[in-house]
């Protein structure tokens, strides 16, 4: 059967996500990295432990592409790219 779809249904909130990459961004501009898309979790400790699994490492810091600290996960845009250090 298919599903109908009603008008109002097409205006959900999509959940915001960025990619994250292992290592520093001068990294990604000279190796081929493989990173992770992730919804943007609540916190820097989510996305730290979430990163940590997939990449077999203990992360400790996010930060973005101009290497700035990313403290809060709410200053993370939709579909930015963050990389995580330790």
């Amino acid at each position: 059967s298919t599903k109908s779809v009603k008008f109002q249904d097409m205006f959900f909130e999509v959940d915001r996500r960025c990619t994250v990459f292992a290592g520093f961004p001068r990294m990604l501009q000279e190796e081929k990295l493989l990173g992770l898309v992730l919804r943007i979790p609540d916190t820097i400790d989510e996305l730290l432990y979430l990163a940590s699994q997939h990449f077999g490492c203990t992360c400790a810091c996010v930060v973005n592409e101009d290497m700035g600290e990313v403290l809060d996960t709410k200053l993370i845009r939709d579909s930015e790219k963050v990389f995580v250090i330790n």
